[in-house]
């Protein structure tokens, strides 16, 4: 246990010195991750969405699979963690591995951007449907895509360390991970804010180099995270330079 908060910068430079050597195994995870989910899109684009009731039963398949991936980045967010407190080996496996969690607490936590994401694929259907032929639908388009990436922004303020809490407390009531969640926030929102503002610049650089640079900025993203919830918590991450001059003093 530490008192000293960590500042973004050592934040940062902790992520980068834990995923070396790492990277590959980490990478590995979220490839598979996204492999999946891009597969198991596929399944309810079976299912003709020429008509309303079509397009509702292929949105209900969309939305339990949606729950379902979010196993996976569950089993990646454990990963993290085990890169942040350098105490474990980490394996492509371990984002299979939920033994001893409860899947229901899993997928209520996943389904908060899940019913935001189906929300508004709904409401953007039927205003396509009503406004079909008006020159004005675009722009209609690009505000609903605005106002939803705001309100998966707050959420995140919500749900930013409950993958973590659940992580370390399986026996917990979903409730009380949500407001763990929220409380290990308390005080340290402007300092994720300006993480956030930090992240955009990192994910642009990640689609302008054909989208391959995403698969090393996610890792590092989520890593950095890990971080700053031990940190919230008071407690000492893997410093990897702290680690160096461990080892050059016993030498």
């Amino acid at each position: 246990m530490y008192n000293e908060e960590k500042t973004i910068r050592t934040l940062f430079a902790n992520a980068r010195g834990q995923l070396i050597g790492k990277f590959g195994t980490i990478i590995g995870a979220n490839v598979l991750a996204s492999v999946i989910a891009a597969v198991s899109a596929y399944v309810p684009a079976i299912i003709s969405a020429n008509t309303e009731f079509s397009f509702y039963i292929s949105t209900a398949i969309t939305f339990i699979i949606s729950l379902f991936i979010g196993v996976l980045y569950f089993g990646i967010s454990k990963m993290y963690l085990k890169l942040a407190r350098g105490n474990e080996a980490i394996t492509v496996g371990d984002m299979f591995n939920i033994k001893g969690y409860n899947i229901d607490k899993i997928l209520v936590i996943r389904a908060f951007p899940v019913v935001i994401e189906i929300i508004f694929a709904i409401v953007t259907y039927q205003l396509r449907k009503g406004l079909w032929g008006s020159v004005t639908i675009i722009g209609w388009v690009y505000l609903l895509m605005i106002i939803q990436g705001v309100i998966v922004f707050l959420l995140d303020f919500f749900l930013l360390f409950a993958n973590f809490v659940l992580i370390d407390n399986p026996d917990m009531q979903t409730i009380d991970i949500l407001k763990k969640s929220c409380e290990l926030l308390n005080g340290r929102r402007v300092k994720y804010l300006l993480m956030a503002l930090i992240f955009i610049p990192l994910r642009i650089a990640g689609y302008l180099a054909c989208g391959v640079g995403l698969l090393w900025t996610e890792p590092f993203i989520g890593t950095v995270k890990a971080n700053f919830y031990l940190d919230a918590i008071g407690e000492e991450p893997l410093s990897p330079e702290r680690e160096e001059k461990k080892a050059d003093l016993l030498q």
